[in-house]
């Protein structure tokens, strides 16, 4: 206990010692394992705390966050060692790699950096990222996303070599994320064939707010981003049209 709101991931040393958490609460809390005892409590992120992870030996912690940024903390003094801003969206996932040298952080796209000093090493395109790890000998990196898809990543060559790319078999309108949001979540869709879609946003009357997609689309999935600047707080639907078909869902717009 001592999070104040939902937690949403959690780490260990590598000696199982200290135990990390990041939560809705905007903090990360670093506790001892053998007296549940807290050591540590890491305040600087500006929106809820999606994702920790702990070096082997538990003095280095990274976090991720839906203020879009990385941070690494160092967990001896609790100062702030490195901070990442370079995201312009929810990072969902954050990971060292085996040696410790290498930093991956998933959003809408994955990056990998110079855990010394926050230098992008590389960069590889993907869906919007709630998970992340590295192979045991790190020349790998494994994904998973909001489309529905796993991906695993050959380091050397940013190309995905392993990927669930199999087109859907019906027309498909995923939940956005996050959900409730603010100001800003991802809607996913999948078409079977390619053909002319309409993705609107409507208000709980029925009003249309905002068209995000009015065009012909290739088969596959494809991902939009609906920034909801200017609207109230309350539930809204977005809704998919292809010709005589349509599918909605609804969301939630908190401020």
């Amino acid at each position: 206990e001592g999070h104040t709101d939902w937690v949403n991931s959690v780490a260990f040393s590598s000696d199982g010692t200290r135990l990390a958490s990041g939560a809705d609460d905007n903090t990360v809390r670093l506790w001892n394992t053998t007296t549940g005892e807290e050591v540590l409590r890491l305040e600087g992120h500006t929106d809820w705390v999606t994702s920790v992870a702990l070096s082997s030996d538990g003095t280095r912690l990274a976090s991720a966050s839906r203020d879009n940024t990385v941070r690494l903390w160092n967990t001896t003094t609790g100062g702030e060692m490195l901070r990442i801003d370079d995201h312009q969206f929810i990072v969902g996932a954050v990971s060292f790699s085996p040696n410790e040298t290498v930093l991956a952080s998933g959003s809408l796209d994955i990056r990998l950096w110079d855990a010394s000093n926050g230098d992008e090493l590389e960069r590889f395109e993907s869906g919007h990222v709630n998970s992340l790890a590295f192979s045991p000998d790190g020349t790998h990196l494994a994904s998973t996303s909001y489309d529905m898809k796993v991906t695993l990543w050959r380091l050397s060559t940013s190309v995905a070599i392993a990927s669930d790319n199999a087109l859907p078999d019906a027309i498909k309108l995923y939940q956005n994320y996050p959900n409730p949001f603010n100001p800003a979540t991802t809607i996913s869709f999948a078409l079977p064939e390619p053909a002319y879609v309409r993705l609107q946003v409507f208000d709980v009357l029925g009003r249309p707010v905002n068209t995000l997609v009015d065009r012909f689309e290739t088969a596959g999935r494809h991902e939009v981003l609906f920034r909801a600047s200017g609207l109230a707080s309350g539930f809204y639907f977005y809704r998919l049209n292809l010709g005589s078909t349509s599918v909605s869902r609804p969301m939630q717009l908190i401020k």
